[in-house]
This record gives C-alpha cells, structure tokens and sequence, in this order.
C-alpha cells in the first residue's frame, strides 16, 4: 500500500507525460476548423481564418446573447 502511494505521488511530481499529446491533437483540431473556413471562402488567409475563428468563439462564449453578435460581427469582418 505504502508503496503504491509513493509511485502515484511520484507521477503526480513528475506531470502527466499524455498532456503534451492532448495538447498538440487540439491544436491539429483548432487548426482543421480553421481550414475549413477556408475552403468555404475563398481569398481567407490561414491567419485571417484564425483571427476569424477565435473573435466569434471569444464574442459567443463572453457576452449575453453572444451567438447573435458573432454572427453580426463575422458579417463585418467578412465584409469588409
């Protein structure tokens, strides 16, 4: 039992080793999304798509009745 406690305390100091992994299959995942909005319109850049992207997410997620403003805001940003 004893000995037990001590491996896991041990791979609690240590970190977890299958972060890394989880973190770089997002960013594969974040960055597909991204690229799909580019094949939709054509002329968006990787970046443009990007900054596109994460302003909606951040506009829907932070304000009250935020979908409706990011949807307003994804139409100005298209537009101009």
């Amino acid at each position: 039992m004893r000995r037990d406690r001590s491996r896991r305390e041990e791979s609690a100091r240590r970190g977890f080793p299958w972060r890394k992994a989880v973190r770089a299959l997002i960013s594969v995942a974040v960055a597909a999304y991204w690229s799909v909005y580019m094949a939709a319109l054509p002329g968006l850049s990787f970046w443009k798509s990007a900054v596109l992207i994460q302003t909606n997410s951040a506009m829907a997620s932070v304000l009250p009745a935020g979908g409706a403003f990011a949807v307003g805001i994804t139409y100005e940003m298209l537009g101009s």
